[in-house]
């Protein structure tokens, strides 16, 4: 039986990619590009959105547009919010975020005042 899509997950996560058939070939390319260390992998991307903000991941897109390659992730945030978290997929950087309670949403860095 052929493998209808790709799906990668993150350990013991909820967090599923899921490609279809039709972008299965860009996909392989993608995954490749992270293996060679020209994309930053998706783990590195959760790991700093749970070590700077509270919430759960509700859906994460890798996407190409005029040549540029980001990660989309969607969080909702502990009061219900819905927030756009866009990382460059080279750097690894915040590069935009969009909702709103999104400063609820924020973790106290270690040896702040509170």
């Amino acid at each position: 039986m052929a493998n209808d899509s790709a799906v990668e997950s993150r350990n013991d996560s909820d967090v599923m990619l899921h490609v279809d058939d039709d972008d299965a070939d860009e996909w392989k390319d993608l995954h490749q590009q992270v293996a060679d260390g020209h994309l930053v992998g998706l783990p590195q991307v959760l790991d700093w959105l749970e070590a700077h903000y509270e919430g759960q991941v509700l859906e994460v897109e890798l996407e190409r547009d005029d040549g540029e390659i980001t990660y989309e992730v969607e969080m909702v945030g502990p009061n219900g919010q819905i927030v756009e978290f866009e990382f460059d997929a080279v750097s690894g950087d915040l590069i935009g975020i969009e909702g709103v309670g999104i400063r609820e949403m924020q973790k106290t860095p270690p040896g702040a005042n509170q």
